[in-house]
């Protein structure tokens, strides 16, 4: 825990940081050639930053809306969906949501029926595979801290599949397509 009281997980080449839901990853070898200040190379091309700055990659630009988006969807697949129970909702991306399951699946979580049946909207998943999805979330950031490197590996934002692994543990859940969740505040579900 930092000073602000945050969970700061930190280890060679990774941080995670909880309480934001972002990482940095920084990679340093001072005997490797490769990884060589190439600005000087580049001339007068070269897109520098100030010290202490980081560059974002394009497409991930950090949102700063009420719903708490981590980083935009520009440049995704287009197809939202949602995640919710009553009072709680999360808006994300198919081929996110996607991703997320087979990562639970790689790290221990056995689904009762096919994986594609909990991708597609309707789906309801219930609390007792929720709460196998979270172990097996957990499984993998508890992995990052033995062995940072496999952080690189994880194809999804570790901030928003850390948002996921918290909320699919959180008790029985259903995927739907956008507005599901507000047609059934309106229905008192």
């Amino acid at each position: 825990m930092d000073g602000a009281g945050r969970s700061i997980i930190s280890g060679g080449v990774a941080s995670v940081d909880f309480a934001s839901g972002g990482y940095k990853l920084e990679v340093t070898d001072e005997d490797n050639p490769l990884l060589e200040d190439v600005d000087e190379d580049l001339g007068e091309e070269a897109d520098t930053q100030p010290d202490g700055v980081e560059e974002q990659a394009p497409g991930r630009e950090d949102v700063s809306t009420g719903q708490g988006t981590l980083f935009s969807t520009e440049g995704r697949s287009g197809n939202p969906i949602e995640l919710y129970r009553r009072g709680e909702m999360i808006e994300l991306d198919q081929e996110d949501w996607h991703m997320a399951l087979l990562i639970f699946q790689e790290m221990g979580w056995q689904p009762a029926r096919p994986l594609e049946t909990y991708a597609q909207p309707l789906a309801f998943v219930m609390n007792d595979e929720g709460q196998a999805m979270l172990r097996a979330g957990r499984l993998l950031f508890a992995l990052t801290l033995d062995e940072p490197f496999v952080a690189t590996s994880v194809q999804m934002d570790l901030g928003l599949f850390y948002r996921l692994t918290e909320f699919v543990g959180g008790g029985a859940f259903i995927v739907g397509r956008p507005g599901a969740y507000e047609d059934a505040k309106a229905n008192d579900f």
